[in-house]
């Protein structure tokens, strides 16, 4: 009898099938590896060839993710003396072995066989212990190589996606599950009203998974309505945003967003009109696919039917405004618990292994972008506006112009003099100084926005300037300036806007009175805005919350009054009962 084909050999079939169930769990360099130990059984097995094929174009992974990566050599002689004795004698073609060959020749200072030995980590699918073999490699290398530590850190963000990694994961879908007596129209009506809502589709639910019986409706919950002119919005505060996804049917409502924030807003909201009663609420947290690493870029929504010379300069504002003022300021386990900003003060501060991890999170950022996929929608957005942006080195200092104030970072901001700066140049550093979240290094330019007006014509945010102002003066309890800085404020609005701002900035000098122990001209402001909207039953129980928290509750009854009766006329329910509840547990307070 004629031996059987090799393709036909178990382990090989294995090989193949293992290397697909790795790649589901999103441990493509697992998977690759699987495929290459297939090859070597045969190499001409066409299902492992198409599957490196189908891998290596994966036209929606980032780069690492589907490149053959290669072990290190010693770098010296000495070194290459040390590995041979080492590893003579040892099957380094089975990976369990040359893992822990390689883990005795890092003994925490050989970089490269460190990094070889989170490869082999990685190829066996052990992403974890490859992640903790990677951050020897940074320790080592930060200062040493630094391009070569920014490449092994990149790889590390990739492989914290992967099963087995998921409490180490940095890119996550969260989501919140109620079930219980929920009124799919009643979320659907509130959420149009609190914003917008878009209805998506209408599968059936055993389509998509939901719990509940009846129609199932699967929409978007935005921040605000489109507005009625499609070419309107100039830049990113014209946009919607997405707060949620919803997916609602009769006993069961699912929310989740890549954007955390945006989704505790929507479930605050409806939680606080009683939404949640008698429902069983569960919040979970799970790692992005590796094709949707960067979801939360695109948390914005622009209108059906806007033209592609329109469409593309927003998708460019948005990228650099998530990137640049959003992204920087969220948590990640990559960064050792930082945010990027943080991290970037460190390695200013002197922090050559966090200067490192930085460089390589954002290289696999830069990557997302590069895919082809996405290449369309991030315009050409150079990450070195990103690494300037973190005082990280730039890969390509030509791809920034020096002059753009737009993207700088801590250092070049405060070797700027705002009053030597033209008014467009002006905007952009007030806006780079704004992202920061610092309001000490901000106020230079914040004051300067104020006093040079035609800066708010060139971009510069005259709200922001302001509440960087009253921020200050609040924090140097001196409500007195707080107010002087509204009024300037509230000057410049008139005229340089028509006064847009102007009920907004009043509202800011109420909330200032209730903070320094005013009720009553706390009271008499809210009353002012109260008396020019009829109709307006929010500043009423937002005043109200205002109050009760700065301990003034007899003026917040009057407001909490003034609500309630409001609600009803101009049948504003939610808030009706809103201002209900609040009224009610100042009446159960002992006080």
């Amino acid at each position: 009898m004629a031996p059987a084909p090799i393709e036909a050999d178990d382990d090989l079939l294995n090989l193949v099938h293992r290397g697909w169930d790795h790649l589901r769990l999103q441990r493509p360099l697992a998977a690759w590896a699987c495929w290459q130990r297939a090859l070597r059984l045969n190499p001409e097995n066409v299902a492992a060839t198409e599957a490196l094929d189908r891998l290596s174009t994966a036209p929606d992974l980032p780069a690492l993710a589907r490149s053959a990566l290669a072990f290190q050599n010693p770098r010296d002689p000495a070194r290459r003396s040390r590995w041979d004795k080492a590893l003579r004698g040892r099957d380094v073609s089975d990976l369990e072995v040359a893992a822990a060959a390689f883990g005795e020749l890092a003994g925490g200072r050989d970089a490269q066989a460190a990094y070889n030995q989170a490869l082999c980590f990685a190829w066996l699918g052990r992403n974890l212990d490859a992640i903790d073999a990677l951050d020897v490699v940074v320790q080592l290398l930060a200062d040493a190589d630094f391009a070569f530590a920014t490449h092994a850190w990149a790889l590390s963000d990739l492989l914290r996606q992967g099963a087995g990694a998921e409490d180490v994961a940095d890119d996550l879908n969260y989501a919140v599950q109620v079930v219980g007596p929920i009124d799919s129209d009643e979320v659907l009506e509130f959420a149009a009203e609190h914003g917008a809502a878009r209805l998506v589709r209408t599968p059936g639910a055993a389509e998509i998974g939901v719990a509940g019986t009846g129609e199932t409706r699967v929409f978007e919950w935005l921040d605000r309505p489109f507005g009625e002119d499609l070419h309107a919005a100039t830049g990113v505060e014209d946009i919607p945003r997405l707060l949620a996804m919803g997916v609602a049917s009769s006993g069961s409502l699912r929310f989740s967003s890549p954007e955390p924030l945006g989704l505790d807003e929507a479930i605050e909201a409806l939680d606080e009109v009683g939404m949640f009663a008698g429902c069983d609420v569960e919040r979970s947290a799970t790692p992005l696919q590796l094709t949707l690493l960067d979801a939360a870029v695109w948390s914005f929504r622009l209108p059906e039917g806007l033209e592609a010379e329109h469409r593309g300069p927003l998708y460019r504002a948005e990228v650099e405004h998530y990137y640049e003022s959003i992204w920087i300021r969220r948590a990640r386990h990559g960064l050792d618990g930082l945010t990027p900003l943080e991290a970037s003060r460190r390695a200013v501060g002197g922090d050559a292994t966090l200067r490192a991890k930085l460089a390589g999170v954002i290289l696999m950022r830069e990557q997302l972008g590069d895919r082809p996929r996405t290449a369309a929608l991030y315009q050409g957005y150079p990450f070195d506006r990103l690494r300037r942006r973190l005082s990280v080195p730039l890969r390509d200092p030509t791809a920034v112009e020096g002059a753009d104030e737009s993207c700088l970072g801590p250092e070049e901001l405060d070797a700027l003099d705002p009053a030597t700066l033209e008014v467009a140049r002006l905007a952009d550093a007030f806006a780079s100084a704004e992202a920061l979240r610092d309001d000490i290094r901000s106020a230079r330019f914040a004051d300067e926005v104020l006093l040079r007006p035609a800066s708010i014509a060139a971009g510069a945010s005259l709200q922001a300037a302001a509440a960087t102002l009253v921020r200050l003066a609040l924090a140097a309890d001196d409500p007195d300036l707080a107010l002087d800085q509204i009024d300037r404020a509230i000057a410049v609005d008139a005229a340089e806007q028509g006064g847009r701002m102007f009920k907004v900035l009043t509202i800011w000098k109420a909330e200032v009175y209730a903070r320094s122990g005013e009720p009553e001209a706390a009271s008499r402001v809210y009353s002012e805005v109260l008396e020019a909207d009829p109709n307006d039953v929010a500043t009423a129980v937002d005043g109200a919350e205002t109050l009760i928290d700065n301990d003034e509750e007899e003026a917040a009854r009057t407001l909490l009054d003034i609500a309630i009766l409001r609600a009803t006329k101009s049948g504003q329910p939610e808030l009706g009962q809103r201002a209900q509840r609040l009224l009610e547990l100042l009446d159960a307070s002992p006080t």
